[in-house]
């Protein structure tokens, strides 16, 4: 992985919301400082000078393209032109720039057709690879290993954190209204989180960026949850071990006979923690590739985590019948 944090803005149509936090729960798990308009706002903001600034601050700029953003007008084309300005003072053998294509549509402007494009279809994994590549993470780690408690975190203070954050809900929250009641001095908080973030048990927002007194903490954190490896790591182990639950929810995903089952559907037949299902999910799409995931906000008839609907790859429909 890169030394350092690599800074990446996210540039989107408002119709492409959910797939474009799909992208940034990705990245910031992968150790990215990640800026997009919905989750790195603060409230009160003059929301285009911050965008402005966000965008000349980020090493990296990520297009969305889409059916949804190639013809809209506003805000998300002057966008794009100030990243196409900043493109300008980049040696050519430098990557700033990188077109995400969420569907067949091409861009309309000159300087991105002459620029390599990442396909986030059909293969969400091989496009998420692709881009972690050009911002020189790599290798992407192969597989979430779950460790004793003693070699993921130094002290105390660390577990009590992690499980002062919620554990189902939202992806984030306010870290003054998460973690405000134990009592840590924000900057001792602050490192922390940030630590905790390396060792891939938190996701947080705002690494880097401007302190507000009561709102963010010294090094910038205004918002914070869990991963599935933080919640797997302070969830109370089953008494199953992992592979054997991943291989329940495979096959139950294979006896519903549908492309995506609804989450709800696929747990009527293994009555799961909510919660554990949603992890297995993400660490097994993530990690080993046998399911793909359809989620967004959470809310009725989805996961903890958002995941609403999963069905089998080719790699997970091989898995089962023993070729794996």
């Amino acid at each position: 992985m890169a030394d350092e944090l690599q800074k990446v803005f996210i540039g989107y149509a408002r119709e492409d919301e959910a797939v474009a936090i799909r992208l940034y729960n990705d990245l910031t798990s992968a150790g990215l400082d990640v800026w997009i308009d919905k989750k790195s706002l603060l409230a009160g903001q003059e929301w285009r000078s911050t965008i402005r600034k966000a965008i000349k601050d980020s090493r990296y700029f990520i297009s969305l393209i889409s059916r949804n953003s190639v013809p809209k007008r506003g805000f998300v084309q002057k966008e794009l032109k100030i990243a196409l300005d900043i493109l300008d003072e980049f040696p050519e053998s430098d990557i700033y720039i990188i077109p995400v294509r969420l569907d067949e549509s091409e861009p309309s402007q000159e300087e991105l057709r002459s620029l390599h494009w990442v396909d986030m279809f059909p293969n969400w994994q091989e496009g998420l690879e692709k881009i972690l590549k050009s911002i020189r993470i790599y290798p992407i780690e192969p597989a979430i290993i779950i460790e004793p408690p003693s070699k993921l975190i130094d002290q105390d203070t660390d577990l009590r954190i992690l499980k002062a954050l919620p554990m189902s809900g939202r992806s984030f929250f306010p870290v003054f209204q998460a973690l405000g009641k134990l009592g840590i001095d924000d900057v001792e908080l602050g490192d922390r989180l940030e630590l905790l973030a390396k060792k891939g048990l938190v996701q947080v927002v705002g690494l880097g960026g401007s302190y507000a007194p009561g709102m963010t903490l010294s090094n910038g954190i205004h918002d914070v949850g869990l991963t599935a490896k933080g919640r797997q790591l302070i969830r109370e182990e089953p008494k199953e071990s992992m592979d054997d639950i991943d291989k329940k929810i495979l096959g139950a995903i294979a006896s519903l006979r549908r492309s995506f089952p609804n989450a709800d559907e696929i747990n009527k037949l293994l009555g799961l923690d909510p919660g554990l299902l949603g992890d297995r999910l993400e660490i097994m799409e993530k990690t080993k590739g046998y399911v793909k995931t359809l989620s967004g906000t959470y809310g009725p008839g989805s996961l903890p985590n958002g995941i609403y609907a999963a069905g089998l790859t080719a790699e997970g429909r091989m898995f089962l019948r023993g070729k794996v």
